[in-house]
């Protein structure tokens, strides 16, 4: 590298349209390693996605310093010879067009595959979150005893567990619902108020002997 301290050099339009649509950060980074590079020769570390650019980019600053020291010289290089270096200079800024038209493609369609990836994940998380999940006993017999129901937990779940967890030809999505319409619909059959009619014959035989014996006086018996 010549002693002499550079105090310029080119910045072509496509250093600021390659950086034109990076974050300020980014872009912060790269223009600082582009001047570093160019003024003192010196290399920064980057980030990943400065780097990529600044990779293509640095063949035109070589390609710009070379000419700088070698202007330096006492002696000037042959016009012809300059002319072959400016045209290698256009070719490489060409290229760097091209290389970071590809890197930056290469850099949205991360971003976009990432996006869609994320996405998918965050749907199929709401779809899992939707699906139905199978009551337990447990949480069905304190469901009924909440409502204060004569729903059968045992019966209902083994219903429901037979045909698949289905209401009718649909899947069930509601199994509180569920409940709910088997309780309306009366499947259980509700408790008994009354005894069966032996019973209550023979309190009607005990209550007629009774009346009896105190219209006769004698209830004493009882």
């Amino acid at each position: 590298m010549s002693e002499k301290i550079r105090d310029s050099f080119i910045f072509y339009r496509s250093f600021y349209q390659s950086a034109k649509k990076l974050p300020k950060e980014d872009k912060a980074e790269l223009f600082d390693a582009i001047c570093a590079y160019a003024l003192d020769g010196e290399l920064i570390e980057l980030s990943v996605v400065p780097e990529a650019i600044f990779t293509v980019i640095k063949p035109n600053l070589d390609a710009n310093r070379r000419k700088w020291e070698n202007g330096c010289k006492e002696k000037k290089k042959p016009s012809e010879v300059e002319a072959i270096e400016e045209q290698e200079i256009s070719k490489d800024e060409a290229n760097d067009k091209q290389a970071i038209s590809k890197a930056q493609g290469n850099v949205n369609v991360n971003v976009d595959v990432n996006a869609n990836e994320e996405c998918k994940s965050e749907l199929k998380s709401k779809s899992d979150s939707k699906r139905f999940s199978p009551p337990t006993l447990q949480e069905v017999s304190d469901y009924c005893q909440e409502r204060n129901n004569t729903v059968n937990p045992e019966k209902w779940i083994s219903h429901y567990q037979s045909n698949g967890w289905k209401v009718g030809k649909n899947q069930m999505k509601d199994w509180k619902a569920a409940v709910r319409t088997w309780e309306g619909n009366s499947f259980e059959s509700k408790p008994t108020q009354f005894a069966n009619k032996d019973q209550i014959r023979l309190d009607r035989n005990m209550e007629a002997s009774k009346r009896f014996l105190q219209i006769t006086g004698g209830d004493d018996a009882f």
